[in-house]
């Protein structure tokens, strides 16, 4: 529908005879962003975050003190994007509304911005694989799932740093994805506590695919050897 609301579009407003008129009758999911995200209050044009690598293993005491280096790990910058929407309406459409529909309309902006927010929120689980972000900018220059991931300290990253796995969803996947991220490490090529985290396992999964994910879910709880 076109720019401004008018009353030729909704005509049926001006008559009394409507029983009832639904306004907004599908209600909105609710938000998964505080359950999914860790959430921090800024009040700056952008965020920057940096991070410092771990000390490597203390060796054996030979008679001199051997001096460990830390390397520095990639930084991150994340400049929010600004969204703007407004309503126009026909100044008749406003008078002659005989359900005072019209005059709450603009409160629909509330639940537009809503629902962008949670599109907004899913989009790195959605593009996981691609590494063109929307409001950041990574030094590692990778996705968040890929088989490319880095480390600057140096260490092989030939072994525990891909987390691209790209099967399709089965039991035999799943459990073949926990195994590779059991074994996922971290900058100093040693077990990350991810693998930890892994045991407690939640499964993302696109609605079309929920019973299905389900499903698949239930399977690997209840595994037999003979399976």
């Amino acid at each position: 529908m076109g720019n401004p609301l008018t009353s030729a579009q909704f005509v049926r407003l001006l008559d009394d005879r409507l029983r009832k008129v639904y306004v907004d009758s599908y209600q909105e999911l609710p938000s998964m962003i505080d359950q999914i995200f860790g959430m921090i209050k800024s009040d700056k044009a952008w965020e920057e975050f940096y991070g410092v690598g771990a000390l490597g293993d203390i060796p054996a005491f030979t008679g001199q003190l051997e001096y460990l280096s830390v390397s520095p790990e990639y930084y991150t910058r994340i400049e929010p994007k600004e969204y703007a929407g407004a309503i126009q309406i026909e100044r008749k459409l406003l008078d002659d509304d005989r359900y005072d529909v019209i005059k709450g309309r603009q409160n629909g902006l509330i639940d537009s911005y809503r629902r962008v927010r949670e599109k907004k929120g899913a989009e790195c689980f959605g593009y996981a694989f691609s590494a063109a972000w929307t409001y950041m900018t990574n030094e590692e220059g990778v996705a968040l799932c890929s088989d490319s991931h880095g480390s600057k300290s140096g260490v092989s990253t030939a072994t525990g740093f891909d987390n691209a796995g790209t099967s399709a969803l089965s039991k035999t996947a799943l459990a073949a994805a926990r195994l590779a991220m059991v074994g996922f490490r971290g900058v100093l090529s040693q077990p990350a506590m991810l693998s930890l985290l892994v045991l407690g396992m939640v499964l993302m999964a696109l609605p079309l695919l929920w019973f299905f994910a389900e499903y698949v879910m239930l399977a690997v709880r209840h595994r037999k050897s003979s399976d």
